[in-house]
């Protein structure tokens, strides 16, 4: 659950003057994120230079979005935040939470104690419609996959020895937190949301990921708690995101949550979306109101809702404008700590979300991220009354198979049409149209991989 938090934010040096002048400690040194004006000539070294006469530290630079962690006092902070060459200064806070819980009712307990040997398909699987299926409905595969997708999990670490998982040959990742190594998982968490995306299949162990082949899957985790799992920071995020762009991710998956906004973020998820085709999918929280979460509620990030094995929305689900799409996240088995365990939350339901982006674009890699966000939206499986979008499921389940169909026929321009830039939830540009504006209609076409015979559907502007 996400606690509610009265954060220090100082933002713009106008604004908080009266503020973090109330704030000073006496000389105590803190740490502060600092951002610079990009379009002031020299803006950059101003903090350089400040360093140099002892006034403050800088322990970590994030070029990318001109932002440097620095430590100082509340005084030194305010000085720094007058400057006209600084754009903002945010004091550096614990405000992430893991989120999801562990289910009250284990498997094992429903076994007489004894551990199931014999590999379980869950039911998300099927509810997305990835892998192969037996109950007469059409799959996404992972066999066919050309080009292998990079998946950034930033999470609580991984288990680097578990039998169902992909091994150290196939994973790397990186540890925000010293001391702490991010092959090692002190809650289970990051290593449950890791199985829900690769877990291995056709070894007849534990459970099946939505890509459950390492040869078909690039895992890189990033580890921001420590062994609590209860509080990261700011930084730690940034941090975070930006070792999954150096490593070359195409998704990065984030069931954490926060409910303190930071432009700095925001800033850095803008970015990257647009400079570098990388696809943020976060869960959307669960306190189960309308409230924002972060960093699910930045209009760069996919927010992702929760729904049970009847596909009914969970009620611990947010609800809000900027919920995107759904995905299974009640009850859900995964990989966790030497075992298998069930857990409950919309951080859950992302790597489901995650796991399904990395397989249609495995499979159409000629696509962008933008591409794939428009082909996932519009070809979920719609579950408001009204068959629109709205802010309790977002466009709908995720569903990899009718997202392949809808590229294969309309090709990655013809998903986007002229539907506009994607703002998160169910905006859309202004003056551009969304898919709940469609009049859509079905056509049967053949696969020419597999020979089977689908339906699709394509939006129709002409109504």
């Amino acid at each position: 659950m996400i606690l509610s938090m009265k954060g220090t934010i100082i933002a713009y040096a106008l604004a908080i003057s009266s503020c973090l002048a109330q704030l000073d400690r006496q000389g105590e040194t803190r740490t502060y994120l600092v951002q610079y004006k990009k379009d002031v000539r020299g803006a950059e070294n101003s903090l350089e230079y400040l360093q140099s006469r002892g006034a403050l530290m800088i322990s970590e630079r994030f070029p990318s979005i001109g932002v440097n962690l620095v430590k100082m006092t509340d005084n030194e902070a305010l000085k720094v935040a007058s400057r006209n060459d600084i754009a903002a200064v945010e004091l550096n806070i614990d405000n992430y939470q893991v989120l999801g819980w562990l289910d009250p009712v284990q498997p094992q307990d429903t076994q007489d104690g004894q551990r199931k040997l014999s590999e379980e398909i869950p039911y998300g699987i099927a509810m997305v419609r990835a892998g192969e299926g037996n109950d007469g409905n059409l799959y996404l595969p992972n066999t066919d996959i050309v080009s292998p997708k990079k998946v950034c999990v930033i999470d609580s670490g991984y288990i680097n020895n578990h039998e169902d998982l992909p091994t150290l040959d196939a994973t790397d990742g990186h540890s925000t937190i010293p001391g702490n190594v991010w092959s090692k998982d002190g809650c289970g968490h990051g290593t449950h949301c890791a199985g829900t995306i690769g877990a291995l299949g056709g070894n007849e162990k534990g459970v099946i990921g939505v890509i459950g082949d390492e040869t078909k899957l690039d895992l890189f985790i990033v580890r921001v708690f420590d062994d609590d799992c209860f509080w990261g920071s700011e930084e730690g995020l940034i941090g975070a995101v930006e070792k999954c762009i150096e490593a070359g991710a195409d998704i990065v998956s984030m069931s954490i949550g926060s409910d303190l906004d930071s432009q700095f973020e925001a800033d850095q998820f803008k970015k990257h979306y647009n400079d570098d085709n990388v696809l943020f999918i976060a869960a959307a929280g669960d306190d189960g109101d309308s409230g924002m979460t972060y960093p699910a509620s930045h209009p760069h990030v996919m927010s992702v809702a929760a729904v049970d094995e009847d596909e009914n929305r969970a009620h611990f689900s947010q609800f809000n404008s900027q919920v995107e799409i759904s995905g299974p996240g009640v009850n859900v088995i995964s990989t966790y700590k030497g075992d298998y365990k069930s857990m409950s939350g919309t951080a859950m339901a992302t790597p489901y979300v995650a796991g399904v982006a990395a397989l249609v674009w495995g499979h159409h890699p000629e696509c962008t991220n933008k591409q794939i966000r428009h082909a996932l939206v519009k070809s979920a499986r719609v579950k408001a009354g009204d068959g629109k979008c709205d802010d309790k499921y977002g466009f709908g389940i995720v569903d990899a198979w009718q997202a392949y169909l809808m590229i294969s026929e309309l090709g990655c321009d013809g998903v986007v049409d002229n539907t506009g830039e994607i703002l998160g939830g169910c905006a859309f540009v202004e003056g551009g149209l969304g898919p709940s504006n469609c009049k859509n209609w079905c056509k049967e076409i053949t696969i020419p991989w597999n020979g089977l015979v689908g339906t699709t559907q394509k939006c129709d502007f002409t109504e």
